[in-house]
C-alpha cells in the first residue's frame, strides 16, 4: 500500500511542476484600429524584450478585439515585450504587408505586462495616406 503512494507522487509530481509555469500567464487583451474602424484578421505579436518566455499571439475578430495566447494557454508572462501588428494580404507574387511598416517591420510599439492589475492595450493605427 505503501508503495502505491510513492508511484502516485512520482507519477503526479511532473504535473504539478508543470502546472505551475501557467500561473505565471496574466491575461492580456485589447482593440486594434485604423484610422478609428476595426481592424478585422489582424494578427498581434508581443515579442519577450526582457522577461517572458517566448511570443505570444492572437489574431483580431470583427470588432478588433484579441486576447494573447502563448502557446496552447492564453495570457503571457510579465515582463516588457514588443508589439507588432500585421496583415498580409496574398498575391500572384507572395505574401505582401497592408500595414505600414512602423506597425510591424520598424515597430518601436513596446508593452509592459503586469503581474497585478488589468493588462489591457488599445492599438490606433493609421495608415498615413
Amino acid at each position: 500500500m505503501m508503495r502505491l503512494g510513492y508511484v502516485a507522487v512520482l507519477v503526479c509530481a511532473p504535473l504539478w511542476i508543470g502546472c505551475g509555469d501557467g500561473n505565471k500567464l496574466k491575461p492580456v487583451s485589447g482593440v486594434v484600429t485604423m484610422d478609428g474602424d476595426p481592424l478585422e484578421a489582424a494578427t498581434v505579436v508581443f515579442v519577450p524584450i526582457e522577461g517572458g518566455r517566448g511570443n505570444a499571439v492572437a489574431t483580431t475578430d470583427q470588432q478588433g478585439r484579441y486576447e494573447l495566447s502563448y502557446i496552447n494557454d492564453k495570457g503571457t508572462e510579465p515582463g516588457t515585450y514588443k508589439v507588432i501588428v500585421t496583415k498580409p494580404r496574398q498575391t500572384k507574387r507572395g505574401e505582401v504587408e497592408t500595414l505600414p511598416s512602423q506597425y510591424n517591420s520598424a515597430s518601436d510599439v513596446t508593452a509592459e505586462i503586469k503581474a497585478n492589475g488589468e493588462n489591457r492595450f488599445d492599438f490606433n493605427l493609421e495608415s498615413g495616406s
